[in-house]
């Protein structure tokens, strides 16, 4: 136990400095207050370009907002923050095979096991934050414009999207392991989500 909160602070720290950890901060939160941003700034935005529609032969209707229309950026926007999760910490066992950090580590004596769960917690508890960031944000400002009530079924949804996210970050440490290069460790885990989802595995 004591070498797996070893390596787990050590995948902290190195997230510290290496400004990572700040890049999904600043990337969830930027999201979490996008989405009652569009929704509230699209009836505006559509006034504005109403003229040149009108100019194409485009007949702009009034637009009801309201916090459905903001969930729903929400859950078109939140896949953009999975994807750059994935891109950013695909390669965290492609790293250490490129430095050859995870042999000296592994030359004291910890088994691989115990690096693997350390990497895929460090990486679980960053969705789970991020993702928690960026539903409380949303959330807030959808109940300070409109009323999260009429958003029927929404923690369900926001759950299950939260278990998807999981699957993929699990996804990209299992093919870590397997494969040392970065851009197949993106390329398996990716097929395999498109396979997941043609086979009905996953819902639309």
């Amino acid at each position: 136990m004591r070498s797996f909160f070893a390596f787990f602070k050590k995948e902290c720290l190195e997230g510290m400095r290496s400004g990572r950890l700040a890049l999904i901060g600043v990337l969830f939160a930027a999201i979490g207050v996008m989405n009652p941003a569009v929704a509230k700034l699209t009836p505006w935005l559509l006034e504005l370009l109403s003229d040149q529609l009108a100019e194409n032969g485009m007949t702009v209707t009034e637009i009801k907002v309201d916090a459905i229309t903001c969930w729903v950026q929400f859950f078109k926007n939140i896949p953009m923050a999975l994807i750059a999760f994935v891109l950013i910490f695909g390669g965290i066992l492609a790293r250490e095979y490129e430095h050859q950090t995870l042999v000296l580590m592994l030359t004291k004596g910890p088994s691989r096991y115990k690096i693997v769960i350390a990497k895929t917690v460090y990486l679980l508890l960053l969705w789970t934050i991020g993702y928690s960031l960026c539903f409380a944000l949303t959330y807030a400002y959808s109940a300070y414009f409109w009323e999260n009530a009429i958003a029927f079924g929404l923690l369900p949804s926001v759950f299950f999207y939260f278990v998807f996210g999981c699957l993929v970050i699990s996804l990209v440490v299992f093919f870590s392991v397997l494969a040392r290069g970065y851009g197949t460790v993106l390329l398996l885990s990716g097929a395999s989500v498109l396979v997941l989802y043609l086979l009905k595995l996953i819902p639309s």
